[in-house]
C-alpha cells in the first residue's frame, strides 16, 4: 500500500475511523473501518463521502493537505458517482485541484477579486487584528466576501472569508534548528476558511485546499446573489 492515502475522522466511537484509499480512476477503491461500512459489505459510508465532497470537519490526522489528492485520484471511479451525500462545502472541480500557482492570499486578490465583483459580492482585503481567547491580539491577512443590500452597499459582516495567520517573525531553516523547523511545519495550520457568523470551515496547514475551497464555495454562493 505504498501509494495508499490514509486518513483517520472522529466519528461516533471514542477512537477515530480509519480510511484507506487505493489505486486512481476506475480502479480507485476507498474503504471505512467504521461499522456502517463493515455492515454494508464494504459500500462507501458518510465519513467516505464526506472526504470526497472535501468536508473535513472530523477529520483528525494531520494530512488535510492530501484531501485534494483524493479527490484527484476518486475522478472517473463509480464511488465519486454514487456520492450523493449532501455535503457541507462543495466539491472541488477537478480544474482547480490541479492548479498550485495560487500560493497566497495575494495571489487570490488578483486573480479573483474581479470575478467575484461580477458575481455581485463586495469584497475587502486587509490585515485585521483579532482578539485570541487569552486576549491578546493575533494580526490575519483576510480577504472577504460580503453581500450587498438592495440599495448596493456591502452589508457588514462577512459572509466568506479567506484567512492567513503569518507568525510573529516567519519561521525559516535559518533562524531555527532542523528539528525545530520540521516540527513548526508538522504542526501549524495558519490558513483556515470561515463561513456565515465566522463559522470555520476547517483549518489547513498549505495553502491549496483551502484556496480551492474558498473559490469554490465564492462561485456557488456568488449565483445566487
Amino acid at each position: 500500500m505504498e501509494d495508499a492515502l490514509i486518513f483517520y475522522v472522529q466519528g461516533s466511537a471514542k477512537s477515530p475511523y480509519r480510511i484507506i484509499a487505493e489505486g486512481e480512476g476506475s480502479s480507485f477503491k476507498i474503504f471505512c473501518s467504521c461499522p456502517s461500512c463493515k455492515r454494508r459489505g464494504g459500500k462507501p459510508c458518510k465519513h467516505i463521502f464526506a472526504l470526497l465532497q472535501g468536508d473535513i470537519t472530523n477529520l483528525v490526522s494531520d494530512n488535510a493537505d492530501e484531501v485534494y489528492e483524493l479527490r484527484v485520484r476518486s475522478e472517473g471511479s463509480t464511488t465519486l458517482e454514487v456520492s450523493a451525500l449532501p455535503a457541507q462545502t462543495p466539491a472541488y472541480s477537478s480544474s482547480q485541484f490541479s492548479r498550485k500557482d495560487l500560493e497566497t492570499i495575494e495571489d487570490v486578490v488578483s486573480e479573483y477579486k474581479e470575478e467575484f465583483e461580477n458575481l455581485g459580492w463586495a469584497t475587502n482585503f486587509q490585515d485585521e487584528w483579532i482578539k485570541k481567547e487569552d486576549g491578546t491580539r493575533k494580526k490575519v491577512k483576510r480577504f472577504a466576501l460580503m453581500e450587498r443590500f438592495k440599495n448596493g452597499n456591502p452589508k457588514r459582516k462577512p459572509r466568506l472569508t479567506l484567512d492567513y495567520t503569518p507568525f510573529d517573525i516567519e519561521p525559516s531553516k535559518n533562524n531555527l534548528s532542523e528539528l525545530a523547523w520540521h516540527e513548526l511545519q508538522s504542526r501549524s495550520r495558519p490558513w483556515s476558511v470561515k463561513g456565515k457568523d465566522s463559522r470555520s470551515m476547517g483549518t489547513w496547514r498549505n495553502p491549496y485546499v483551502p484556496i480551492v475551497l474558498f473559490i469554490e464555495i465564492a462561485r456557488e454562493l456568488g449565483a445566487d446573489l
